[in-house]
This record gives structure tokens, sequence and C-alpha cells, in this order.
């Protein structure tokens, strides 16, 4: 028979001091929404559409419907280069996936407007994003820096130009040099204004680098941030609340900060979000020991876990807090 106590042993307490921010779980996805337009902002029907994976060789076609839209969900986290193209007109952009999350993405069909030397200028950046996405697949990293960085020196006021800048840094374990990147297109989206999901993810990708660099206060503020803008987002396209992954980081901040009972509002608030999100269940196991001293819903938490992800990261941790507790 299980009894509850006020606090449990701090062996148990301490195995968990440091929490990473959310990382995919086996067998959970996400998904993408997107919508592709022309020069005027009319629906493209008939577009055909590739969503290739930059981590995997994973790929998915559709064709846009009358409305201009696609959807494709059951995609592993991670980032995404989706391609549209509609007889000579052509738009690729990137985007990133988050577990049980389905993003908003516009792709806009449209010549290169201006005079000869703007059209040149497009076609030369077009190569040098071209160039710098095959070096990162191809996990030339020192490569695609350099082209990303020729981008930012073609057109200094391109916010996504420093977002890529920061992904292929943060890819080659350079965490200042991404923080530095992503800082510029924060800046660079804040002074457009317009509604991006390149904009919200570069807020989640600095909360991540600044939570790796030690940065607990800047991870909290970029995390929330990253929340604010997600929940914008999900109200534009009819979805309210902010994302249990979004949640999930923000508890991961509090938690290394040693903030537990806010951390684990966090959590609790990440499970009501998606009751389905494995590493919140973990978390929720941790914070019952640490914060209430509930053995029993310890148990149950970590129990949940196991059941959601049995090969999950904390999967033999939480089986050793099981037998444990259970004793």
């Amino acid at each position: 028979m299980m009894r509850t106590v006020r606090r449990a042993s701090s062996a148990l307490i301490f195995a968990a001091a440091c929490v990473m921010l959310a990382q995919p779980a086996v067998a959970q996805t996400g998904g993408v929404r997107g919508k592709v337009v022309d020069a005027a902002g009319k629906p493209v029907e008939g577009a055909q559409v590739v969503i290739q994976s930059m981590d995997s060789p994973r790929r998915f076609e559709q064709t846009t419907k009358k409305n201009g839209e696609f959807t494709q969900i059951g995609l592993f986290t991670g980032t995404y280069v989706i391609t549209a193209t509609k007889d000579s007109l052509k738009a690729e952009i990137e985007t990133r996936v988050s577990m049980g999350d389905v993003g908003n993405v516009e792709i806009r069909l449209a010549p290169p407007a201006g005079n000869e030397e703007h059209k040149k200028k497009v076609a030369e950046l077009q190569k040098l994003f071209d160039e710098g996405v095959t070096a990162a697949r191809a996990e030339a990293y020192d490569v695609a820096i350099a082209k990303f960085e020729q981008t930012t020196v073609l057109i200094p006021t391109c916010a996504d130009c420093y977002f890529n800048l920061g992904i292929v840094n943060l890819r080659n374990k350079d965490l200042e040099k991404a923080a530095a990147a992503y800082e510029k297109a924060a800046e660079l989206y804040e002074a457009e204004g317009r509604s991006s999901p390149n904009r919200t993810a570069t807020w989640t990708d600095l909360a991540n680098v600044y939570n790796a660099l030690g940065k607990a206060d800047k991870a909290l503020e970029a995390s929330n941030k990253a929340t604010e803008l997600a929940a914008a987002e999900g109200a534009t396209a009819g979805v309210s609340g902010a994302s249990a992954s979004a949640l999930f980081n923000q508890g991961a901040i509090l938690w290394n900060q040693n903030k537990f009972p806010e951390a684990k509002e966090k959590f609790e608030a990440a499970h009501k979000a998606d009751p389905n999100h494995a590493e919140t269940q973990f978390m929720l196991g941790m914070s019952y020991l640490n914060v209430d001293g509930d053995i029993t819903k310890a148990v149950a938490a970590f129990e949940a876990y196991v059941k959601a992800a049995p090969s999950g990261p904390n999967a033999e941790r939480a089986k050793q807090f099981i037998a444990d507790l259970k004793q």
C-alpha cells in the first residue's frame, strides 16, 4: 500500500536538477498547415508543394486546393523546407515543426519585382539560400554558415537570412554565434511587425540557446515571447491557448532556476494543453515529489510517462523511480 509523505528523498530530488527543453518523444509528431498565394495575395490552386525534412530523407508532396491551402500531419519534430511550384514560379521557405503543434505558413508565388538590379539581387539571394540549405543538409555547416552570412551582407535587413544563420550555427554547436544571429533576426522581425512562423521559431530557438548557455532569465523571457506569438497565431487560425511544448519549455527554465512551484504550474498547464505530451508527465512526477511530496501522484505521472514513451529519454529513470517509490 502506498502512502503520501511531505517530502521525497533528497536523492530523488537531486536526480533531476537540470531539465532540457522540449525534445521529440517516440511516435509523437506535429504538422504544418499552409497557403500558397500569388503576388496579389490571392490563393493559388493546383500548386505543387514539396515538404522536405532537413533532418532525414522524409519527403511529402501535396497539391493546393481551390483556396490555395494544404495540410500535412504526422511530421516528426525538426526543420523542413517547403517548396511551392506553379507554372514558371517557384518559392521556398523553411519552417520548424514542434511536437503536438500544427504550424501555419504562407508561401507567396510572385515574379521578382522592380528593376533589373533588384531582380539580380533577388536571384543571387535565392541562389545563396539554396546553396546554404544544400550544405546544411549535407552537414557541411561551415559552408552553410558562409552562404547565409553572404545573404546578410547582400540584404542586411533580411530577417529570414539571420534566422537561417542562427539555425546552422546552432547545428554547428556554436551557441554564442547562434544567439547573436537569432537576436538580430528577432530584432528585424519585430521591426517588420508581421506574423510569421519563423518569427515565433526565432524566439523558441533563442530560449533553447539561452538555456544551454545558462542564461535562465533571458531564456524565460524568450520563451514567454514565443508563447505570446504562438498564441496570437493560434487565435488567427481559430485555435486558442499556448502550445504544450511552449509551456513545457517555460516550466523547464523555471525548474533550472530552482523555482519549483512556478515550474509545476507551467507543467500542469502543458498537461492541460496536451495530456499526451510525454515529457510533461515526467516533470509532473518530479514536481509532485519536489513541491508536494506526494508519492501517489508522482508514481501515477511516471507510469503515464512510461506508457506514453516507453523508449523515451527519461524512460529508464521513470521506471527506477516507480520501483523505488513503490517499496
